[in-house]
């Protein structure tokens, strides 16, 4: 996918199959407006599956955030909030499922074992094995933009 920074006074992300274009004043207000961008797309498709895993589950989180992170996909909070990881949206749509069903199975089942790894199956109708996600996270961080889009400044 081709990105494209214009230097403007304008402030505008377009999305499209041709690629992603951005209009900002500077190139790091650029990368923050395209981070936003992305992180109110991440929040919209888990917050759709949130609400079809709860309709299945009978249980429903707290609240869903998406922040810039660089280890996990997802985690539950204690206080039943899923907290998604920006890198999450790189994923592949079946992926991105199984992030949102693996903690939405956290609601009824905290372990890792395999109980909730049957029910994150029967929710997405598939097992993905860490080692399948950690060929994106490779992937991923050697992609300029998205290192570029994760990169945290103070």
């Amino acid at each position: 996918m081709d990105l494209r920074i214009t230097i403007c006074p304008k402030r505008h992300v377009r999305i499209d199959p041709g690629g992603v274009e951005v209009m900002a004043p500077s190139e790091e207000e650029a990368y923050g407006l395209l981070r936003e961008h992305l992180k109110a797309m991440l929040k919209e498709r888990a917050s759709s599956l949130v609400e079809e895993f709860s309709a299945k589950l009978g249980v429903k989180p707290r609240g869903l955030r998406v922040v810039v992170r660089k280890r996990a996909w997802a985690s539950l909070t204690g206080g039943n909030i899923i907290t998604m990881a920006l890198k999450t949206l790189a994923l592949p749509p079946e992926y991105i499922r199984y992030v949102v069903a693996h903690e939405m199975a956290h609601l009824v089942r905290r372990s890792h074992d395999r109980i909730a790894r049957a029910l994150t199956k029967a929710l997405v109708g598939l097992d993905i094995r860490p080692e399948e996600l950690a060929k994106y996270e490779f992937l991923i961080s050697r992609c300029a933009a998205w290192e570029e889009i994760l990169r945290t400044r103070k």
